[in-house]
Formats: structure tokens, C-alpha cells, sequence
């Protein structure tokens, strides 16, 4: 049997490993488009709170492991394209333009999720910064090495770590929110305002039911306008405003749920019987709604429809 994975994240070599017990004849090749495997982005705010080692040690192994485990690895390896009907999965190496084809028995989709932009328009030289990659904390760690005045868009979890740690560095930080408090998801309104006047008194610019309705650049400043008029020039943007399932290599080919997450069963089957989807692309039943929602990280937020600011 061949099986072939998509994605070398923990979903990813969970279900690689569980395959390998499973099927220890079968050949089972995970593809992912980076050079590393297993990044744990929880450590990105450690590390941005001048804990530097921990970015390096956010990854629990290595592709040298899982080869000697019995897993075949293509890294920096692109997926263009699925086949669900002929089985086939299209991809090439990052450094080629050429397209090979492989087929499967059973394909794992476990693509994560990407963090979600902002649907208002923006200028593409903005200076705008994303939380989900060691890639993208080394880039905004350079950022704010020079970054005398940012803008933090969303006031949930990571916003609200993420604007204090900026201010503590010297780095004058203005959070913009959509809802009128501050972690609206976790915290009653008498704690979010005790939460607002602590983040007031360390020198945090609070914009609360503010909505952001454009980003553009005016000389060395990215410029953040909102629906009340008000413009905030700033050195650039940090976006903390949620995930959403990376589920396009099967879209209009499975049935698709909350924000694009795959619908699963309860054995992480899709609607098409050899495609099995796991972590964040795929969903999951959230027992105190009642109903299939957003897996694993998402499904806080984004399972309610609407950008919670996390």
C-alpha cells in the first residue's frame, strides 16, 4: 500500500508514525515545502520576549529521525495539485519549475493552517508581519530590533502577549480590536477592563471597536486607517487575528465545513473514502456546541464565524 502524507507538521508525523505500526509493509512518504519538520509555534512569543534559544529548541524532531524510523521524506517539495478521482498528487522541488506526478492508495492531507489576513486593502510595500513560522518570527524579531512605534491588529491570546512584549521592549505599540473588550472570548467585561488598565498604565495605545479599514504606505510609514477616520502611522504591522484551515489541495474534491475545514469522521475519513485529513485543516466535534467546528487551534475562535482577534 502507498501511502502518501501531506504535511510534516505534529498531524503529519503523528499520522505517519500511527501509519508505519499500522501498516509496517506500506510505503508512506510525507511531502512538505520546508526544510524542517515539527515546529512548535507556541515558542514564537517566548522568543520574542528575548528567550532566543527557545525558537531552536520549538522543533521535537528532525527529518534524519523520522527517515531512520522508516518514513520516506521529501522536503522542500511543492504540491500543486490533488487528484482525488485518479489518485495522483502533481508536485515539484522548490528550486524547479517541472511537475512530476505520484499516485496513492490513501492520501493524509495535514497542510495546518495559515494565518489569516485581513480582507480590507492594503499596499503590498506595507511592512506587514505574521505569527506562525520560525520563519516569520525571525523576520519580525529583525523588525522590531529597529521598531520605535507598531500596530497590533487583534485583542485576543497572541495580541494581547504580543503588544505587551513590544511595549516592554520601548517599542510604542497601538492594539487595534474589532470588539469592544479585550479577549472577549476568554474574559467577563469587569476583568477585560481591569486587563485594559493595566495594558493603559504599562503605556499601551488601546483602539477598541475599532475596525480597520485600509493599509497604505506614506513614505517610510505604513498607515493604518480606520472606519472612524482616524490614521495610525506606524514602522509596521504585527496580524494576530486567528487561522484559517489550509485546506485548498481539496477543495470542491471533499466536503468542506467552517472556513474551509475538511469534514471528518471519527476516524478522520473525508467524504472521499481513501482522503483522510487531520489537525488544524480538518474538523472536529466540539462537544459544548454541539456540532462538527474548526480542529485543534482554530476552532477557539473561528468556529463562531466570525475573526475573534486570536
Amino acid at each position: 500500500m502507498k501511502i502518501v502524507i501531506v504535511g510534516s507538521s505534529h498531524a503529519g508525523i503523528c499520522a505517519g508514525l500511527r501509519a508505519l505500526e499500522e501498516y509496517p509493509e506500506a510505503e508512506i512518504t510525507l511531502y512538505d515545502k520546508r526544510n524542517q519538520v515539527s515546529f512548535v509555534s507556541q515558542g514564537i512569543i517566548s522568543y520574542l520576549a528575548g528567550q532566543k534559544s527557545v525558537l531552536f529548541q520549538s522543533s521535537y524532531s528532525s527529518v534524519e529521525e523520522l527517515k531512520e524510523a522508516g518514513l520516506n521524506m521529501q522536503m522542500e517539495t511543492v504540491i500543486e495539485e490533488n487528484d482525488t478521482n485518479h489518485k495522483k498528487v502533481f508536485y515539484r522541488r522548490s528550486n524547479s519549475k517541472k511537475t512530476k506526478v505520484t499516485d496513492y492508495d490513501k492520501l493524509i492531507l495535514a497542510t495546518g493552517s495559515y494565518p489569516a489576513m485581513t480582507s480590507v486593502p492594503f499596499d503590498k510595500k506595507s511592512n506587514l508581519y505574521f505569527l506562525k513560522s520560525m520563519e516569520d518570527a525571525i523576520k519580525a524579531e529583525e523588525f522590531l530590533a529597529t521598531a520605535k512605534n507598531i500596530a497590533v491588529i487583534g485583542g485576543g491570546m497572541t495580541g494581547v502577549e504580543v503588544a505587551r512584549i513590544t511595549q516592554d521592549r520601548g517599542i510604542q505599540t497601538t492594539l487595534i480590536h474589532r470588539n469592544k473588550n479585550l479577549l472577549n472570548d476568554y474574559l467577563d467585561e469587569p476583568a477585560s477592563r481591569l486587563l485594559e488598565s493595566w495594558m493603559n498604565a504599562e503605556g499601551t495605545r488601546l483602539l477598541l471597536n475599532t475596525e480597520v479599514t485600509e493599509i497604505s504606505v506614506d513614505g517610510e510609514n505604513t498607515v493604518v486607517q480606520t472606519a472612524n477616520g482616524q490614521k495610525i502611522a506606524v514602522d509596521g504591522v504585527i496580524f494576530t487575528i486567528g487561522f484559517r484551515p489550509n485546506s485548498y489541495l481539496l477543495n470542491q474534491q471533499v466536503e468542506l465545513g467552517d472556513r474551509g475545514a475538511v469534514v471528518v469522521d471519527k476516524y478522520m475519513q473525508t467524504s472521499c473514502p481513501d482522503v483522510f485529513a487531520v489537525g488544524d485543516v480538518s474538523t472536529t466535534y466540539v462537544k459544548f456546541i454541539r456540532r462538527e467546528s474548526l480542529s485543534s487551534t482554530c476552532v477557539r475562535c473561528c468556529s463562531r464565524r466570525r475573526n475573534c482577534g486570536d
